[in-house]
């Protein structure tokens, strides 16, 4: 990892490795800008961005376990008074759509990402409350949106009655021992803070005051990330001490709200973290991007492994390359997972396919469109489907790629190489056939 950030010249990159509830390091390589020379350490502050939803997840399931709310509760009968127009008046969307990006709204708008200074949570939801708008059915389709973090953080406001940012600080992030982490800018976070730089490495891009800080404002250190997890992979025990229940982590860790997920497919987004294979292995992750910086976490059951990973500059091919080196370790002599924990994700663990006859296979072949656009006015993208040799195949966006789909199960598949299902071929509330998967959710286009 050294080596990559010597080689790579990336100025900063903060690490944190947990194995079996003990670091296996923590601290970092380089240094805190490029004007100052001062080497990176385990307490060096970083802006961690959309690692933030994480702990906004943990927050609101804070007070579920103490039945001061509900997953399932409606956005609109709890924050009435907040900007959001839902066409689909017998279709709510709920507290946990939020938490999964299944509620059906867009990303923020250009003129959300781009104001300048802080605001409370009610100043946020005025600044442009036309871009509140759902545009798909909630609870049907996965589309990344900021905004969800915010419906989140107004209703723990609510009912809380607190200010959002201290309530945090005292309930989530004290609890934890992360007491080097803050969501909010102050003086004593701007000098311990580590510079971030635009992709040039050179730029110094200025601290982004996020229009909602509960998606993507935390700053933190190598430390304190490693207390989160700790905690996570310890199924909520922390130090002795039960911070969270294992079964609502469980939850957190389970995509449940999507047509994917209710029709049995458990690889996806959960509450406030993402489920994949690597390695035939379920390693669970959230990525993040701030202004200056790229973060990552990620852990596993099977291996009791966990990272935490920030670089300061937007580099994504530097990110991915360390974050490689730190995938592979996550999984690098683990057992193969025994069947019975397997089954608790996908029903059961598959090396060989479910062949289909070509006469249902092609009841899949054809031309999809993305029934989903992150942002307004955004080009849908498009991928085909088609038998090669037999056998079934989707398309690359730009047609040049193709590859194999594996029948697992109940209209489930798997991706060549791999042994868990990551795709499903669903049909939405108006008898539309769509295929959901990691890559997208795609609507089967009429011939």
């Amino acid at each position: 990892l050294e080596d990559i950030q010597k080689i790579s010249g990336i100025g900063a990159v903060s690490i944190a490795m947990v194995e079996d509830d003990k670091v296996f390091f923590i601290g970092g390589f380089g240094q805190y800008g490029n004007n100052n020379t001062q080497a990176l350490n385990a307490d060096s502050i970083v802006r961690i961005g959309s690692i933030t939803k994480t702990f906004t997840a943990l927050a609101y399931l804070h007070l579920v376990e103490r039945n001061k709310a509900q997953l399932n509760t409606p956005v609109r009968q709890l924050l009435p008074e907040i900007p959001l127009e839902n066409p689909y008046k017998d279709t709510p969307a709920t507290m946990a759509m939020m938490l999964e990006h299944t509620s059906g709204l867009r990303d923020l708008s250009r003129k959300e990402f781009s104001h300048p200074v802080a605001l409370t949570i009610p100043e946020a939801f005025s600044l442009d409350p036309d871009a509140r708008k759902i545009f798909t059915r909630p609870g049907e389709h996965y589309n990344y949106t900021n905004a969800g973090a915010g419906y989140i953080s107004a209703a723990i406001e609510k009912i809380t009655q607190e200010n959002y940012d201290s309530w945090f600080m005292e309930s989530i992030l004290q609890p934890m021992g992360m007491h080097n982490s803050q969501l909010h800018w102050s003086d004593a976070i701007e000098k311990n803070r580590v510079r971030g730089y635009d992709s040039d490495l050179h730029t110094e891009l200025p601290y982004w005051h996020t229009l909602f800080r509960a998606y993507g404002s935390l700053n933190s250190s190598a430390r304190d990330m490693s207390q989160l997890l700790r905690m996570l992979l310890n199924r909520g025990t922390l130090d002795g001490k039960q911070i969270f229940a294992a079964d609502t982590l469980k939850r957190m860790e389970t995509p449940l709200t999507s047509l994917a997920a209710q029709q049995g497919l458990r690889l996806g987004y959960g509450l406030g973290i993402r489920s994949s294979e690597y390695k035939e292995h379920v390693i669970f992750q959230h990525g993040g991007d701030a202004d200056g910086y790229l973060s990552q976490i990620g852990y596993s059951h099977d291996s009791r492994r966990g990272y935490f990973l920030s670089i300061n500059a937007y580099r994504h091919d530097i990110k991915n390359t360390l974050q490689k080196q730190l995938d592979d370790w996550l999984v690098d002599d683990s057992p193969d997972p025994p069947l019975s924990a397997t089954s608790l994700i996908t029903g059961s663990r598959h090396a060989s396919q479910d062949k289909l006859s070509t006469k249902t296979l092609n009841q899949y072949i054809g031309h999809y469109q993305s029934a989903v656009a992150r942002f307004s006015g955004q080009q849908p993208a498009s991928i085909e489907l088609k038998l090669l040799n037999g056998k079934l195949h989707r398309s690359s966006q730009d047609k040049t790629l193709w590859f194999e789909l594996i029948h697992v199960e109940n209209h489930q598949f798997r991706d060549k190489g791999e042994v868990l299902a990551s795709s499903i071929f669903v049909e939405d509330s108006d008898g539309k056939l769509h295929l959901q998967a990691y890559y997208g959710s795609y609507k089967k286009l009429i011939e």
